[in-house]
């Protein structure tokens, strides 16, 4: 019963890949901020890394746990 299940699952999951359409490739000249920004590991604006603003996220509602405790040693 549980090697059926699997070869369904794994069929399906096969039948799923082929109907997934790619995102249409990026054109950087055709991109700009604020409106499009193409993925990329760069910084924006050509700024350096050491300009480059942090982002700090604050809550007031309760921690799901997800975090691992991260917040609290900051």
């Amino acid at each position: 019963m549980k090697l059926q299940a699997l070869c369904i699952l794994l069929f399906a999951a096969f039948a799923a890949a082929d109907e997934l359409v790619l995102a249409e490739t990026c054109v950087e000249e055709e991109c700009e901020l604020p409106d499009c920004r193409c993925s990329s590991t760069n910084i924006p604006g050509g700024l350096a890394a050491r300009d480059t603003p942090q982002i700090v996220i604050r809550s007031e509602k309760a921690d799901s746990g997800l975090s691992g405790g991260l917040h609290e040693s900051v």
